[in-house]
This record gives structure tokens, sequence and C-alpha cells, in this order.
């Protein structure tokens, strides 16, 4: 019979990583794999933390609104979507040259945030602007005049106000119903409502800091397209200034849902039909009696009619009412409601 394959010393040598040279030593600092070790949250963050629900919806707001407000000002159809999402250190943008970028402060949130330019977009703005409507291709500025400043500055402000609109649009309800976002104040409201406030426009993040290079930052590139020819722009937001609306951004689409499924469920049972009967009064007869009974036959009840009567709502009494006549029908007219006494 053969004998197994490993031995037992070879088998825990596998087990605990250790070479053939290190046998009953482990390395330095490494924990025993047989051990249960503690769960890793950063890289989990990592992942999903670019993926904020809220956030995305907001984009999709940010790429209607933009491409309206760039069409009016560059006078030709302008389309951006949303290209991605991902969240890196701030070091990361600044690499690469001609990278225009207008610093904006995050006046509802806290801290600053960026937009950047690529020099495609740039060329691809500045060339639209003064007429270009796609017989060539766009220049790439890496180097920008005053006249080309002035015209990323107004593209800014575009984009800037297409931001303020969106985040207000979706935010500004569920920081007026307190989802989310605590404590609220009047100064994060009324900062929704103010916007993102344009800081400075330059052509070097060196010129400018705007913030640590190690910061984690939430980036959203949007591709915008001219006459078929596409550039892209990034929205970069520091990870710290969405902290205070992290609760509202997570239950921005699940609040939406439940509305629409509490209007909903609010107006079927409106609309559930209720049965009301009227209690004129009662009477006991004999069974012979019951049985004679022709039509014509007057019946003697224990009330009269000009006394209250119990209205029932499926068979409660919730309802006190005195009986008459409307419109030559007989009606009754409430005198008292027991409603809240009865439920």
């Amino acid at each position: 019979m053969q004998g197994p394959l490993l031995s037992k010393e070879e088998i825990d040598m596998l087990l605990v990583g250790i070479r053939e040279h290190g046998l009953g030593a482990r390395k330095a600092g490494l924990p025993d794999e047989r051990d249960i070790r503690p769960y890793d949250r950063t890289g989990l963050e990592a992942v999903d933390a670019s993926r904020i629900a809220g956030l995305e919806r907001i984009n999709r707001l940010i790429c209607r609104e933009s491409s309206i407000s760039l069409t009016g000002l560059l006078g030709s159809a302008v389309e951006v979507v949303c290209d991605g999402v991902e969240v890196a250190s701030y070091r990361r943008l600044m690499a690469g040259p001609g990278k225009a970028f207008c610093a904006f402060t995050l006046t509802p949130l806290s801290g600053r945030g960026c937009l950047i330019m690529e020099p495609s977009v740039t060329g691809l703005i500045v060339d639209a602007y003064f007429g270009w409507r796609g017989t060539t291709a766009p220049s790439a500025q890496t180097r920008l005049s005053a006249l080309s400043r002035s015209t990323l500055t107004r593209a800014a402000d575009a984009l800037l106000d297409a931001m303020r609109t969106s985040w207000a649009k979706e935010l500004l309800p569920l920081i007026s119903a307190g989802l989310g976002i605590q404590p609220i104040n009047e100064e994060m409201r009324a900062g929704f409502e103010a916007g993102f406030a344009s800081e400075r426009f330059e052509t070097s993040f060196k010129q400018m800091p705007v913030m640590p290079d190690a910061a984690l930052v939430h980036l959203s590139y949007f591709k915008m397209t001219v006459s078929g020819c596409a550039g892209r722009f990034i929205i970069a937001i520091p990870m710290d200034s969405l902290k205070p609306v992290s609760g509202a951004l997570a239950n921005l689409c699940g609040a939406q849902e439940r509305a629409v499924w509490a209007a909903g469920m609010r107006q079927a049972v409106l609309d559930t039909p209720i049965t009301l009967s009227v209690e004129m009064g009662t009477a006991g007869i004999s069974a012979e009696d019951l049985l004679s009974l022709r039509p014509g036959d007057i019946i003697e009840t224990d009330r009269r009619a000009r006394e209250p009567i119990d209205v029932l709502v499926e068979g409660r009494a919730l309802l006190t009412a005195m009986p008459g006549a409307f419109g030559g029908r007989y009606a009754i007219r409430l005198t008292e409601t027991k409603v809240l006494a009865g439920c």
C-alpha cells in the first residue's frame, strides 16, 4: 500500500507558510495563519467608497444640467455623460501637464474641491466658443491665453451652477426632512441654496494647493462631446467633506423609492370602500308574525325618529346622527364622532 504523499512536518510547513530552511520559525511580524485575524475594513472602504448611490444620482443630474448650460454658452449642442468614479489621492490629480482647474469652496459641506479640465476639453471649449463646428480637430490647449482663461472660467462657472442645482434638488428635501444629517442647521441649508462658490482659476496645481497631497478625494469623470469630438473634465471632492451628508447620500435613492411607495400605499388606503349602516331601532316579533309579514305592514321600533341614532362603520358604532331628509331623500346629520374614542 502506498504511503502518504506528504509528511506531517511538510503539511505543517505548507499551512504556516514556512520555507524549507525555516522549520520551527515564522517570519517576524506575520501573524499565525492558523489563528483568527482581525477584519480589515480599510480594503472594503477603498473599494466601495466610490460607489455612493446618492452621488451617482447627483452625477446624472449634473450631466443633464451641464449639457443645457454649456449648450447655451458655446452655441453648439453639448452632451455630457458620467464616465466613471473612483477614490484616489490628491497627488494623482497633480500628475500630467496642461491641466487647468478651478478651485471652489464646498459651502454647504466643508473644505474645498476642484474642477479639473484636461487639455482635450480646454481646447474643445475654447474652439467651440469662438465658432469651431467640427470641421477640424480642436487644438489641445496646454498654454492658455488671457482670452482662453476667461472663456474657461465662464465654462467652469456654468458647471458649478449645474452642481449647485443638482445637489440642492436632491439633498434639500432630505435635509428638510432630517434624513441622514445630524445636526440639521440653517447654515447648511443656506449653503446648498447658495451653491459651490468659485475661488480661483489656475493652470498649475503648484500655484494654488487645494488640499494636502495625501488627502483622499472622490473623483467623478465626465466626458463632454461637441460636434463629434470629446474631452474630459473631473470633479474632485474630499472624502472628509462628504461625511456630514454621508447618511443622506446613502438614503437618497431609498428615500425616493420609499416616498413613491408611501404615496401609492396612502392612495390605496384612501380608495378602500367603507360600509356605513344606520341603526334606526330594534323590534322584537314572534316567528309566526315574521312568517306572515306582507308588503305594507308596519313594524314599531323602540326608538323614535327624532332621537339621535348610531352610525355603524364596518359594524362599529363610531358616529352619532339625527335622522331627517335632504333633497327629497332620507338622510342623517352628524352630531358627534366617536372615531378617536372607538379606535
